[in-house]
C-alpha cells in the first residue's frame, strides 16, 4: 500500500494549505458548472453555451486538469 503525505509550514503556507485542502470543493464546483453547461446546451437548445463549456475544458486542459483523471 502506498500513502501519500503533504507538509505545509505554517503559517508561511496557510494558502497553499487551504488550496490543497479545497481541492475536491473545487473539483465539485466545476463538475457541476460542466453538467449545467452540458445540459442547458444540450436539453434547452442554448448552444451559444457551448463557447462557455469549451472555455472551462480549454483552461483546465492549460493546467493539466482532466474530470477523467479525477
Amino acid at each position: 500500500m502506498s500513502e501519500a503525505v503533504l507538509k505545509f509550514n505554517l503559517p508561511d503556507e496557510q494558502k497553499e494549505f487551504v488550496m490543497a485542502n479545497k481541492a475536491q470543493s473545487a473539483y465539485c464546483v466545476l463538475w457541476d458548472l460542466d453538467q449545467y453547461l452540458r445540459s442547458a446546451i444540450k436539453y434547452e437548445d442554448m448552444n451559444e453555451l457551448q463557447v462557455v463549456r469549451d472555455k472551462l475544458h480549454e483552461e483546465m486542459a492549460n493546467y493539466g486538469v482532466s474530470f477523467d483523471d479525477m
